[in-house]
């Protein structure tokens, strides 16, 4: 089992620092198996990101762009 825990702080927006987007929190969950088939050692992956399915603005771009 993994998972994982990515934050983002608080991002200014425009250049006078008037707006800004929120922080925001990601999180991942994954599961790991091993076993042997037919003799060969396999693994098998399953991953979740964003386990919540919230929605965020990721990031800023310059020029006051962001996605």
């Amino acid at each position: 089992m993994n998972g994982s825990v990515l934050h983002t702080g608080r991002q200014l927006v425009d250049t006078a620092n008037a707006q800004a987007l929120p922080d925001w929190a990601r999180r991942d969950l994954g599961l790991r198996y091993s076993t042997l088939l037919e003799w060969r050692r396999t693994t098998f992956r399953a991953n979740v990101m964003n386990l919540t399915g919230t929605n965020y603005w990721t990031g800023v771009a310059s020029f006051g762009t962001f996605f």
